[in-house]
């Protein structure tokens, strides 16, 4: 897996002569670890993705790659990176900074899935005093209901934008900078993105 993330093939690259025959009788294949030049080429055939996401690809791998370790208990300072659970490495705790692992507990025979500080669970309140224990399926319950609500302010900004898609523009203008019939509150300013503002890109 990590040899098709790294490839450049995928990008449209090509590196030349990565390996070279050895023997010209036995016709074996060895690789090029610098007994023989190599030669990077740009466009050498149509990219299956663009630059930018292999770009962002290698990125992430050289994240998670400097990781350092969470736990006491591990014996090398690299930490390991574990993709088995969609929060790993996204929840911290807000008093001591250190990440949340998930725990199983068995109370009454039943399972009950929590996310725990680490500092807390190795040390106890010694070191982290007032870390919470978050239950697994409110943090789900919560995640659901922040992605609603970003999913409600995507349709109703594009229902200001209209077909055009020129934002509030068309809209009668009243006192104070808000739209005729737009909502108050929060979701009354929200910017548009087009008619060559900021978020208008230009290839030239």
């Amino acid at each position: 897996m990590r040899h098709i993330l790294q490839n450049e093939k995928y990008m449209g690259d090509a590196i030349l002569q990565k390996t070279f025959t050895l023997d010209l009788f036995s016709r074996q294949q060895v690789k090029n670890e610098g007994q023989l030049p190599k030669y990077y080429v740009e466009n050498a055939h149509v990219p299956i993705i663009d630059r930018d996401t292999f770009q962002k690809v290698q990125e992430e791998m050289a994240r998670r790659s400097s990781l350092r370790k969470t736990s006491d208990k591990t014996k090398t300072e690299q930490g390991k990176y574990s993709g088995k659970y969609a929060l790993g490495g996204l929840l911290v705790c807000g008093e001591c900074g250190s990440p949340y692992r998930r725990v199983t507990y068995m109370p009454h025979g039943k399972k009950r899935y929590v996310w725990r500080c680490i500092n807390r669970l190795e040390h106890g309140k010694k070191v982290c005093k007032c870390a919470p224990t978050l239950e697994e399926p409110d943090i789900h319950a919560a995640i659901t209901a922040a992605m609603n609500e970003l999913f409600r302010q995507q349709t109703a900004r594009q229902a200001l934008a209209g077909p055009g898609g020129r934002g509030g523009r068309h809209l009668p203008a009243r006192c104070g900078g808000q739209a005729e019939g737009a909502p108050g509150g929060a979701d009354a300013a929200v910017p548009s993105g087009g008619g060559g503002g900021a978020g208008e890109h230009r290839v030239r």
